[in-house]
């Protein structure tokens, strides 16, 4: 198996989706003085390069707050239950920039964020 690709960090993070405030690591949101009034919006860019062969893009949350609506290059891809997500985002996302997006409606913690590359069967 292909080594996944870790998200975890450099993500931003924004109250109205215009003013962006940095988070060195996903688990540090909301930093203050951010505070959950509708909603939380969080991003991150990855950069996708050729691979040998066939693959498809798994992307995994192991921790999320529950109702956090998960969107890969404008395509929302599914809401989480409060527990880990995963999500076959290989339609989703491009050999260039992609930009991973979580909004947050609820408190709770994130833990690990990963795109896993896993060879076609």
């Amino acid at each position: 198996m292909l080594p996944p690709i870790n998200l975890s960090r450099h993500w931003q993070a924004s109250t109205d989706g215009a003013a962006w405030q940095s988070l060195s690591a996903l688990a540090d949101w909301p930093p203050p003085p951010l505070t959950l009034t509708e909603a939380v919006y969080l991003r991150r860019s990855v950069m996708l390069t050729p691979l040998d062969g066939c693959v498809r893009y798994w992307l995994h949350l192991e921790v999320a707050p529950a109702g956090t609506e998960v969107i890969v290059n404008g395509w929302r891809v599914g809401v989480t239950n409060g527990g880990s997500f995963r999500a076959n985002v290989t339609d989703q996302v491009a050999l260039d920039d992609n930009l991973i997006e979580l909004v947050v409606r609820q408190p709770g913690a994130f833990g690990h964020v990963y795109l896993q590359a896993v060879p076609c069967e």
